[in-house]
């Protein structure tokens, strides 16, 4: 499940999906559109998390095995509003996102 909040709504998000990571050849299409600039995102040199001497002491090189996309198959998207009155609404994929409201 992915939950998201959204602060200045006050709205509460829950997505329920399947999840498929494509990297290698599957992504070398999308890669190749990867701005130039943008690559360096995806480096391997520096291990995340890793201790080093000063804030910008590592390097950034790119590497499209870094790279990959995650694909969401979302089967079901639940929402509450935490306002003065609390709101909830469910839509379902196999209904053809027809949502109906539920107990918050």
């Amino acid at each position: 499940a992915l939950h998201v909040w959204d602060s200045g709504s006050r709205l509460q998000i829950r997505v329920q999906a399947d999840v498929v990571i494509a990297h290698g050849d599957e992504v070398a299409e999308t890669w190749s559109r990867v701005p130039e600039g943008s690559r360096s995102a995806y480096s391997r040199s520096s291990v995340p998390g890793s201790l080093i001497p000063e804030a910008l002491a590592y390097e950034s090189t790119p590497d499209a095995a870094a790279f990959a996309v995650v694909h969401l198959h979302i089967r079901l998207m639940d929402l509450l509003h935490l306002g003065s009155q609390h709101r909830r609404a469910q839509f379902v994929r196999e209904g053809g996102w027809v949502g109906h409201w539920v107990a918050p």
